[in-house]
C-alpha cells in the first residue's frame, strides 16, 4: 500500500467511520479475533477533511448519523458512494500494533474528482444505487428499482444495459436479450447514437456465455466495424472487442487469428490505458500462453516476463494475476525441461493463491498438499541419485497433469 501513497481511490459502497478512534481500534482487532485470524494486519484508516472546502460545495459527501444510530456511543460518520479520497501516509503505530493510513477527503472541485467524474457513465442517483446493489450481489433487488426507473425514465437505455447485467449474473440469458433488443430499439431511435456498438457487444457476450460462439462473433465483428467508423474512436472499446474477437478464435483453435486479435486489441488499449496497465499485463499474458501452445518458447516467456513486470510495478505481490503468470511462466519451462524453473514458479503461484482463500475454502486441502508436493520434488531435484531422478519425473508428471 506504501506504493500507492500521493494517489487517489474511490469507494463504491457506503463507507462507515467513526470519530472515535478507540472504536475503530476495537472493531479492527475483533474482525481479527472473531475470523480467528493470526496471519493478518489489523490497519485502520485515518480519515482527514478540509471543512472550509466541504461546505463551499454543494453538497457534502458525508453525515454525522450519531443521533439516528442504534448505536450512538460508535459516533458513526457515514460516506457516500463515490466519494474520493487521496493517500497521504502509511505507519505502523508501535504502541497500538496496527497500520495507520491516511486519506484525506477529496474536494469537490480537485482536478482527481472532476477526472474521475468526467470517466464515469452519466447516471442518476437512483440508478448508482441500482448499480451498488449489483456489485453487492443483490441482483433481485437491483432489478426491481431498475424496472421502477425504466418505468419513468425518458432515456432509458443506460437501464436496459444494466438490466442485462443483471439477468446475465442470473443466468436468465432470454430475458438479457430482450433487453438488449429494446436498448438496441431505443440506440437506432438516436440517429446521433455513438454508442449504437454497445449493443452489439451486449449480444456478443450473452451469446458467448450461452457458448453459441458464432453468433457471439458475428455480434462482436458488427461492433467492432461501428466502432471504426466513427469519427471520434473510442479506443478503449475497441481494444475490448478484440480482446473478445481473440477468446473466441482461441476458445475454437484457431491460435493465429487469436494472436492477431490479441495484438489488435494490445495496441489500442495501450494507447487508451498506457503501456503499464493491469488490463495490458492481461494480454500479453494471453500472448505469451498461446505462443507456448504453439511451442514458441522464447517468445511465450519474452510476453510473460513483460506481463509479470507491469503486474508486480501495478499490482499487489499477491495479486491473483501475478499468481496466474507465476504459473504460465513456469508451464513453460517445464516444456523446455527446466525442471527446477518450473517448480520454482510454481511454488510462487501456488503459495499466491492459497494466501487468497479463505481458512474455510475447500480448496485448501489440496493446494496445501501442491505446495507439499513441490518442496518435496524441489528436494529431489537436488539429489544426484539416477533413482531419485526417475522418481521425481514419474512425480513431475503427476502434478502437471492435476
Amino acid at each position: 500500500m506504501k506504493a500507492y501513497t500521493k494517489n487517489s481511490t474511490a469507494v463504491n459502497s457506503f463507507l462507515s467511520t467513526s470519530r472515535n478512534r478507540d472504536v475503530a481500534l476495537t472493531m479492527a482487532r475483533s474482525n481479527a479475533e472473531r475470523h480467528d485470524r493470526t496471519d493478518v494486519e489489523l490497519v485502520v484508516f485515518d480519515i482527514e477533511m478540509n471543512i472550509n472546502c466541504i461546505n463551499d460545495s454543494k453538497m457534502a459527501p458525508y453525515a454525522d448519523i450519531s443521533n439516528r444510530s442504534n448505536f450512538s456511543e460508535e459516533v458513526e460518520v457515514l460516506f457516500m458512494p463515490g466519494s474520493v479520497f487521496d493517500l497521504i501516509d502509511v505507519k505502523f503505530d508501535e504502541q497500538d500494533r496496527v497500520w495507520i493510513v491516511t486519506l484525506h477527503l477529496t474536494c469537490a472541485d480537485s482536478p482527481v474528482l472532476t477526472y474521475i467524474k468526467q470517466q464515469l457513465p452519466p447516471r442518476t442517483c437512483l440508478s448508482h444505487i441500482s448499480a451498488i446493489l449489483y456489485d453487492m450481489g443483490q441482483f433481485d433487488r437491483a432489478e426491481q428499482l431498475l424496472l421502477e426507473l425504466v418505468n419513468n425514465s425518458i432515456n432509458s437505455v443506460e437501464l436496459y444495459d444494466q438490466l442485462v447485467a443483471v439477468k446475465l449474473a442470473k443466468s436468465d440469458y432470454s430475458s438479457a436479450l430482450e433487453y438488449i433488443k429494446k436498448g438496441l430499439n431505443h440506440r437506432m431511435a438516436m440517429l446521433s447514437s455513438s454508442d449504437l456498438y454497445k449493443s452489439y457487444k451486449l449480444f456478443g457476450n450473452v451469446y458467448k456465455v450461452m457458448d453459441n460462439d458464432e453468433i457471439a462473433m458475428d455480434h462482436y465483428s458488427i461492433a467492432l466495424g461501428l466502432l471504426l467508423s466513427y469519427k471520434d474512436k473510442n479506443l478503449l472499446a475497441v481494444g475490448d472487442v478484440h480482446l473478445q474477437i481473440g477468446l473466441l478464435h482461441w476458445k475454437a483453435g484457431n491460435l493465429q487469428s487469436a494472436t492477431r486479435s490479441f495484438e489488435d486489441s494490445l495496441r489500442f488499449k495501450q494507447v487508451a490505458l498506457g503501456k503499464r496497465d493491469p488490463e495490458v499485463a492481461r494480454i500479453l499474458m494471453n500472448l505469451g500462453v498461446i505462443a507456448n501452445q504453439q511451442d514458441k518458447y522464447e517468445r511465450a516467456l519474452e510476453f510473460l516476463v513483460k506481463a509479470l513486470d507491469i503486474q508486480l510495478e501495478m499490482l499487489p505481490s499477491d495479486h491473483y494475476d501475478v499468481a496466474q503468470t507465476y504459473n504460465h511462466i513456469g508451464l513453460v519451462y517445464a516444456q523446455c525441461d527446466k525442471q527446477d524453473l518450473y517448480l520454482a514458479f510454481a511454488h510462487r503461484s501456488v503459495t499466491i493463491e492459497l494466501s487468497l482463500l479463505p481458512l474455510a475454502h475447500p480448496s485448501r486441502a489440496e493446494l496445501i498438499e501442491t505446495v507439499e508436493e513441490i518442496r518435496s520434488l524441489e528436494s529431489l531435484w537436488t539429489m544426484n541419485a539416477s533413482l531419485h531422478k526417475v522418481l521425481f519425473s514419474e512425480r513431475l508428471a503427476t502434478l502437471l497433469n492435476r
